[in-house]
Order: structure tokens, then sequence, then C-alpha cells
């Protein structure tokens, strides 16, 4: 049995034998490649990302993009919070959008560290994103003495 060329997904192998007269056979095996999910995502990270602190409740904040060899499923992505992050952050489950689910406070906190989770179904993978919350002028100035000499 001899190969004789290869098309793509298609291979034509051909058997000759060694009786008089030679005789042939030739036949088409389609060759179909199915991608197994054997890789885990990754995300490209760690990164910083600065917010004001008068940001607006519901902004997309950053977008998480997951990356996966595999041809599928599609990437799922959620937040793993602290107990001081609950609540002030959220993610889109299948765009990886990070929005601000409630209001800041650069004088009660200063930064914080999410945890982002892909998942493949099968394989998953975490990074941290640090949120740094920048001032702004929202407070009046205040006098810490009701005498001054």
């Amino acid at each position: 049995m001899t190969v004789l060329f290869c098309l793509g997904e298609r291979l034509v192998v051909t058997a000759t034998d060694r009786g008089s007269p030679r005789l042939a056979g030739s036949a088409t095996l389609t060759v179909i490649i199915v991608d197994l999910n054997d890789n885990s995502p990754t995300i490209p990270l760690p990164r910083e990302v600065r917010i004001p602190e008068n940001t607006l409740i519901g902004t997309e904040i950053t977008l998480v993009t997951g990356n996966d060899v595999d041809s599928s499923p599609a990437l799922s992505y959620s937040l793993q919070l602290d107990g001081s992050s609950q609540g002030k952050f959220g993610i889109h489950r299948y765009s990886g959008g990070v929005s601000l689910t409630a209001p800041l406070d650069y004088e009660d906190r200063t930064w914080y560290t999410l945890t982002v989770r892909a998942t493949d179904s099968l394989h998953q993978t975490e990074a941290n994103i640090t949120i740094l919350v920048e001032d702004v002028n929202d407070n009046a100035p205040a006098f810490t003495h009701d005498l001054y000499q």
C-alpha cells in the first residue's frame, strides 16, 4: 500500500498487487480532526486600573480578555471579591467587562484587588486586577479649631 497524495483533510490511498496483470484499488479517506478541550485559558494580566472616586455606578472600568487556544467552549468570567470589595464591582459573565456597582470614596479606601476567574467549563485560571482610586475635590475645607489666634 502506498500513499499517493494528500488533499487537505482527504487522503487518497492506493494499493497494488504483484500479480500479472497488476491490479490496483484506491480509496479516499476523510480525516476529521476534533479539537479537545485540553488547554487552560489564560488572562493577560496583572494590571492596574485607575479610576476617579466620582466614577458613575454602571461604568465599565476595564475589559478582561481571556484567551483559550481550544475551539470551544466559550470562556465565562467571574470575580472573587474580599469583604471590602463585595458589592463594589461586577463582571459581565461572557464579555469580561468589569463595572462599578457601588460608589467609591478615596477617603475610605484608595485601592482594591479583584481576582478575575476565567473558565472554559473544564479548566480555569485566575489573575488579579488592582483598582487604584483617584481622589477628586469632593470635600469642602474644614477648620480644625474653633478659635485661631
